[in-house]
């Protein structure tokens, strides 16, 4: 019984946390679709923003949209995307010199509530494929 009430209330304090998702919006993307990016692990707005922002480009925007384990409201975050201008020198250890790096950082941009929040993703055949049409011998960094 009392193993039961220990697991009911375990429960409780799980559906009761932040359910953070995030996805990324490509300026150059002609129909507006969104890339998902993996904030699984984000315990709070910032660790979800500090996740996705190196996931992006520069002068990519993505949004976060944060569900309140309590109430179920939704929140819609989204931020720009920008790049350091001062460097920050670092140790590169496969070409053994440093480096100059710009770092990305996020800019929040506006929020807003929402009932319902659904974006469109690329279509793929299964999960997990290329995109129809994406060219399989680029690189993408």
């Amino acid at each position: 019984m009392m193993t039961k009430m220990v697991e009911v209330s375990a429960m409780k304090a799980q559906s009761m946390e932040d359910t953070f998702e995030a996805w990324r919006i490509s300026p150059d993307s002609p129909r507006g679709e969104v890339c998902a990016l993996d904030v699984s692990a984000a315990t709070s707005l910032a660790d979800a923003v500090d996740i996705a922002a190196p996931l992006c480009f520069h002068k990519d925007s993505f949004v976060v949209q944060v569900i309140d384990g309590v109430t179920g409201k939704r929140m819609l975050h989204f931020y720009a995307v920008k790049r350091r201008s001062n460097p920050i020198r670092q140790w590169n250890k496969e070409r053994l010199c440093h480096e100059n790096m710009h770092p990305h950082y996020a800019v929040a941009m506006f929020s807003m509530a929402v009932s319902a929040f659904e974006p469109v993703e690329p279509w793929r055949w299964s999960p997990g494929t290329d995109v129809v049409g994406l060219d399989g011998t680029a690189i993408e960094l």
